[in-house]
């Protein structure tokens, strides 16, 4: 269905005509874009998606394209379609509309194609323990680290208050530095994938 135009081009000049031709075809369905995140991180709970648009009479069915199992079936409402299910497997999904009527199907545009990107990898944080009053403090450090991964080292200091030293991964070990007595931790994140 839609208004269509003719344009005439004689290699230089491009002119578009006044007249136009509308095609409806009743029982087509209408293709509306799948809208959503399409990069998560391994273990969150996962991703819903929505269409950009509806129309009511036509059911939109999203489906996992390698194993063809339908997730889910919603109505058209004649706006954007929200799809309750949260997405946490990778992979591409589709969704198909089909006008209850005619029976005519398209599929929705793009494919949606769902990423799923690895946590930091977790690394032994050590420490040399005790020190000597008035020493520089204890030594911590991580035995290994990944390129692109940032490494947060936290002391405690209140609820959700901490004070913070930040390392950018080497490949190889990394040392913090020296420090006193307390409560410590390391927080790994990615820049690229921000996992």
């Amino acid at each position: 269905n839609g208004k269509y135009f003719v344009k005439v081009n004689n290699g230089s000049c491009e002119e578009q005509l006044e007249d136009h031709v509308v095609v409806n075809i009743p029982g087509a369905v209408t293709v509306f874009q799948i809208l959503g995140d399409s990069e998560i991180c391994n273990g969150d709970p996962g991703v819903k998606i929505k269409l950009s648009g509806s129309e009511v009479g036509v059911n939109y069915q999203l489906i996992e394209v390698r194993t063809g199992n339908l997730i889910e079936t919603q109505p058209g409402s004649g706006g954007e379609l929200h799809f309750t299910s949260l997405l946490r497997k990778p992979g591409e999904y589709k969704v198909v509309g089909t006008h209850g009527v005619s029976g005519c199907q398209a599929d929705m545009t793009p494919y949606f194609d769902l990423k799923v990107n690895p946590l930091p990898i977790s690394y032994q944080m050590v420490g040399s323990g005790n020190y000597c009053t008035g020493g520089a403090g204890a030594e911590i450090k991580l035995m290994d680290s990944e390129l692109d991964v940032t490494y947060i080292l936290q002391k405690v200091i209140g609820a959700n208050q901490f004070e913070e030293k930040v390392l950018q991964g080497t490949g190889d070990e990394i040392t913090f530095g020296s420090f006193t007595s307390g409560t410590y931790r390391v927080v790994a994140f990615n820049a690229l994938t921000l996992c």
